[in-house]
């Protein structure tokens, strides 16, 4: 052992191939053991539909954030809450004290933001999306484009390819394929119109 020491060299090269032998080991072990330190932080997002900002802030955007503030996990608050509204879209970032288990915070998050959207216009409520983020997560996307191809039509050839092997990505969540694109069409009824041609909203529906 004295040889070892007094040989600066050899004290250099052992703590490299320690170094070495360490990142080795880690590399090997898996994922769920790696410890998930940071503060979980739910993310919500939705769209207005057919509303305005200022009229879906003042009608469901206070009361979307006073369920969120009031949220815990086992004991354990929400710390900080911000919420953004732009001219078509509402987000809201709930970060969680230390020590909240990130999956039981989005379970909650997602249990309390859709136990209220009930009175919430229909556009509204298909529109609501809840995913988790922290330092220890990630994400991958990729783009495809052609030359040749719109991006609808890019999406009708992928989408019955991808979408089954999608959900096959074990721990993977939202695994989607998005079309850029994607179009919604709303129709309004107007009830004097309907009247006087004697057309009731089934009948619309079923066409």
């Amino acid at each position: 052992m004295k040889g070892l020491y007094s040989s600066p060299f050899r004290v250099y090269l052992s703590l490299f191939l320690l170094a070495l032998f360490g990142i080795w080991m880690g590399m090997g072990l898996p994922v769920s053991l790696f410890p998930n330190s940071a503060k979980p932080k739910v993310h919500v997002g939705l769209s207005y539909g057919s509303m305005g900002m200022e009229d879906f802030r003042s009608t469901f955007g206070g009361s979307i954030e006073s369920r969120i503030r009031g949220m815990n996990v086992k004991g354990l608050r929400v710390e900080k809450l911000t919420a953004d509204y732009s001219s078509s879209n509402a987000n809201y970032s709930a970060e969680f004290e230390w020590g909240a288990d990130a999956d039981e915070a989005m379970k909650e998050t997602e249990t309390v933001v859709r136990a209220s959207s009930g009175s919430y216009p229909k556009e509204i409520r298909d529109s609501i999306n809840v995913g988790i983020r922290s330092e220890n997560s990630g994400f991958f996307a990729a783009s495809f484009y052609s030359e040749t191809r719109s991006l609808d039509e890019i999406y009708r050839e992928l989408e019955p390819l991808f979408t089954p092997r999608l959900t096959q990505i074990v721990d993977a969540k939202e695994a989607v394929l998005w079309n850029p694109t994607h179009k919604n069409i709303i129709v309004e009824l107007d009830p004097d119109r309907m009247a006087s041609l004697q057309i009731f909203p089934r009948d619309v529906q079923n066409a």
